[in-house]
């Protein structure tokens, strides 16, 4: 049986993940490469999946993310060019399957284990506890944040 404080975050992050997609089909193509919030709709979402790798890709894992450079992943540059929905429910996909065997790989045990990627990216001392619970909450937060631009675009919302 799962620890249970690990089976509570998976719910929480397979929900909002799930919502993440759907945001994807529901976005109208005159939204997607539109600047809002600051950044272009689909790369807000890019930048939400592939940040899931910073907290659930293993140690001396290559990444999945090789469609632009760090700084258009990390919503430090807009990308010249838009990812189309197809590239990124493919991405979607590989980045569920990293998010998935974190969950799996997680237990217990190995909650206070340090995890080096996190450890490195923030300069101090991160856990294993730390990255599952910063991903689910990462992921929830760009939810609203794409949400919002949804409704401000007269979309209902997912959320």
């Amino acid at each position: 049986m799962s620890d249970p404080i690990i089976a509570c975050f998976q719910a929480d992050f397979e929900r909002f993940f799930a919502l993440v997609e759907k945001q994807i089909e529901v976005c109208p193509d005159e939204l997607w490469g539109k600047k809002a919030g600051g950044w272009p709709f689909w790369q807000q979402v890019f930048h939400n999946l592939a940040c899931i790798e910073i907290y659930a890709l293993p140690e001396g894992a290559a990444s999945q993310q090789t469609m632009y450079s760090k700084k258009v992943a990390m919503l430090s540059e807009e990308a010249k060019t838009p990812m189309s929905k197809t590239a990124i429910r493919d991405f979607a996909v590989k980045m569920r399957k990293v998010a998935d065997s974190f969950f799996a790989s997680t237990n217990a045990d190995t909650l206070t284990m340090k995890h080096v990627a996190l450890t490195t990216l923030l300069n101090r001392n991160m856990t294993n506890q730390n990255a599952l619970i910063a991903m689910t909450r990462h992921t929830c937060y760009h939810l609203g944040c794409c949400d919002a631009i949804l409704r401000q675009h007269g979309i209902a919302g997912v959320y």
